[in-house]
């Protein structure tokens, strides 16, 4: 229920904002993005139509509804969907997009990249390896990811003319975790 009237106050914002910059000549959608969205403050995406904001960079950031910050990404995203409707090009960050935010957030410090804080990333410094087997001749390989499509290629060539064959399809035999910098040890 909540995020049902957060996502029409962002709506309404948003459709307030394109009446207001580009006289509601921008078809779109709003919405709140995945709590993926760490790092990009917001998203455009042309063919959908679709604006994500990240609630990731509001939360951290304690962005209110009549923030700056929120109004300049909103308008920063319907620049690009504007751009792209009218143009019938992606124009990025270029000159003609410049020139566009300039019309409409001119105090902006930067039309690019936000300053707020983000997310940081996972600094784990562990990793796990997975050690699979050939359950023919019982050849062990080393593998960051999990895998179930590799097959022993000894085994396919000898005993299958060369071709993939689910007879020897290697088998996981243990995964443990290690530090980054000594995977290679293990390969």
């Amino acid at each position: 229920m909540i995020k049902k009237k957060c996502n029409k106050r962002l709506s309404e914002l948003a459709t307030k904002l394109n009446k207001e910059c580009f006289g509601s000549k921008t078809k779109f959608t709003i919405q709140w993005g995945s709590r993926r969205m760490t790092s990009s403050f917001g998203t455009a995406h042309y063919k959908s139509k679709l604006i994500k904001i990240s609630p990731v960079i509001v939360d951290l950031n304690k962005i209110s509804w009549d923030s700056e910050d929120l109004r300049e990404v909103i308008v920063h995203e319907l620049c690009h969907l504007y751009l792209y409707q009218t143009t019938g090009k992606c124009q990025g960050h270029n000159k003609l997009f410049q020139a566009e935010m300039d019309k409409h957030c001119p105090n902006a410090t930067s039309h690019t990249y936000h300053s707020l804080k983000t997310k940081p990333k996972n600094k784990s410094n562990k990793t796990w390896i997975h050690t699979y087997e050939c359950p023919n001749c019982q050849y062990q390989v080393v593998y960051e990811r999990k895998t179930d499509r590799r097959a022993c290629g000894k085994c396919c060539k000898q005993y299958n003319g060369g071709k993939w064959a689910a007879d020897y399809s290697f088998v996981l035999v243990e995964s443990k975790q290690v530090h980054k910098n000594s995977v290679w040890l293990y390969k």
